[in-house]
């Protein structure tokens, strides 16, 4: 079995960029970095899966026309760019738990492609993650003490300042890419982590 999902990948230099941006901001006693070989937009995460049902997944992904394969533009239609900036946080600012960067260019289209890709998902019988679809990119997750005991007032204030730190680092800081193209994931965990494989 392995967790699947469907995902839009970035560029590796863009993955850099972004990853040694919340390392200067987030300290690591604070919060656990994702790495930045996962860092991705994922549009559909449909979770534990046999290999039966990975290879119905890639292939309804290619018959969307949606992968990474069949994404060239048609004659006349410009390539989707995408633009990513604003950072926030779930469930609230005050109160960071998973730290994003939005997505501020593309999040039309990208809501369309997920919405594409779930239509097919749901004529297919393979289920999914159902939360509304907000476009972003997770970088980072608030530590939590041993036993998932809530963390002391001040190590709240102190989570919430770093975030706002990054916030105002990055206020006027965006990155563009042309999109390449979904692709689905493989994730399994390890003991240093989850290692994504495109499939």
């Amino acid at each position: 079995m392995a967790r699947l999902f469907y995902a839009i990948p970035l560029p590796g230099e863009i993955r850099a960029s972004i990853a040694d941006c919340a390392a200067s901001h987030l300290p690591e006693r604070l919060f656990r970095l994702v790495p930045r070989e996962n860092i991705h937009i994922t549009i559909a995460f449909l979770g534990e899966r046999n290999e039966t049902e990975m290879h119905r997944a890639s292939s309804l992904l290619d018959a969307t026309g949606l992968s990474v394969a069949a994404s060239g533009s048609p004659p006349g239609r410009e390539a989707l760019h995408l633009t990513l900036g604003t950072v926030g946080a779930f469930p609230k600012i005050r109160d960071p738990r998973v730290v994003w960067i939005g997505v501020i260019q593309g999040q039309e289209e990208l809501t369309v492609t997920h919405g594409k890709l779930t239509a097919a998902l749901t004529e297919a019988g393979i289920e999914f993650d159902r939360k509304p679809f907000r476009p972003h990119l997770t970088i980072a997750y608030r530590r939590r003490k041993k036993g998932a005991s809530p963390q002391s007032r001040d190590e709240r204030a102190a989570a919430a300042q770093a975030l706002e730190n990054l916030r105002s680092a990055l206020s006027e800081r965006q990155w563009s890419f042309p999109c390449p193209g979904v692709v689905l994931y493989e994730s399994r965990l390890t003991g240093e982590g989850a290692i994504h494989r495109a499939l």
